[in-house]
């Protein structure tokens, strides 16, 4: 059974770790943290006798397979301080979970023998650690690494549940990228709506639920039928007086919001113009609408 120390008590280590822990295949020996109470916290979250680790060095020491789940910023500090000082290591793989960084950040392990580098990255949101690891099966796990590494991680992948797909570390940026826009920006969007239901009376308690079945099926369409044929809205209908009108309506009462309304709208005529159900007369019209910063008031 392969030993597996977490560096970093986080959302992702601590999942991680429980899933680990609790697959059999795999023993989480022990944590460690800058801060003991993330530490503690951590320990009893991944299971039982998971040790807590005052040293990353010696933590690190303890096991066959490393993650270091911290912070982005801190990944190749934290592994220069374990493999750079005077203690030796031997056959270990060591993991990063970083969605942007390469492998390579880990290269000051390669200074000890048959120690292989690798990154592992969820295509998964973390917020809340228990629902994520309830729900984790099938969930696309990215990694890239040193092909001697590579059968272990994907081995990881596969008893933890996900879904293994192999990158190469150029692309990992690009593929973080992805995961913003379908994560966090969503985030951001759902927000935005939120502000607009609110400024025009719907009440807080209200708003989840009223957009919840809205959200559901578009989802649902792109889904079953694709993106394209899910697009419906102004847009995709040709109606450039109702986008004046949006422009008029941002302008006036939430102004902030106009450029995302208009970078979103920009790229959504693509996706329109792929459709083909709208002239393309109509779609310049309503592009050159967008791009006018100073839109007649029609209304």
């Amino acid at each position: 059974m392969h030993k597996v120390v977490i560096i970093g008590a986080g959302q992702v280590g601590q999942t991680l770790g429980y899933l680990l822990h609790r697959s059999k295949k795999y023993k989480v020996v022990g944590v460690w943290s800058r801060q003991l109470n993330n530490a503690k916290k951590a320990a009893r979250f991944i299971g039982k006798n998971v040790r807590i680790f005052n040293d990353k060095t010696t933590a690190a020491l303890s096991g066959d397979i490393i993650f270091i789940t911290t912070s982005d910023n801190a990944i190749q500090q934290v592994a220069q301080d374990i493999f750079s000082g005077n203690s030796v290591f031997n056959n270990k793989i060591v993991l990063h979970c970083s969605g942007s960084l390469p492998s390579t950040i880990l290269k000051s392990a390669k200074r000890h023998k048959n120690t292989f580098i690798a990154s592992l990255h969820p295509l998964q949101t973390f917020a809340n650690k228990l629902e994520t690891a309830r729900n984790f099966r099938g969930t696309y796990c990215v990694y890239e690494g040193e092909p001697k590494a590579l059968s272990i991680v994907r081995e990881i992948i596969r008893i933890i549940g996900g879904i293994p797909v192999g990158i190469k570390a150029k692309n990992k940026t690009l593929y973080h990228i992805g995961c913003v826009f379908a994560s966090n920006y969503l985030v951001t969007l759902v927000r935005t709506a939120y502000e607009f239901l609110k400024h025009c009376g719907f009440r807080d308690k209200d708003i989840y639920k009223a957009i919840h079945p809205l959200i559901n099926a578009t989802f649902r369409n792109i889904r079953d039928i694709g993106f394209t044929a899910a697009l419906t809205g102004p847009i995709s209908r040709g109606d450039i007086l109702t986008i004046k009108h949006h422009i008029r309506k941002i302008k006036k009462h939430l102004p902030d919001y106009l450029t995302l309304y208009r970078h979103l709208a920009k790229h959504t005529i693509k996706i329109a113009k792929e459709k083909g159900k709208t002239s393309s007369k109509q779609l310049s019209l309503m592009q050159r609408e967008i791009d006018n910063e100073y839109c007649i008031d029609w209304f």
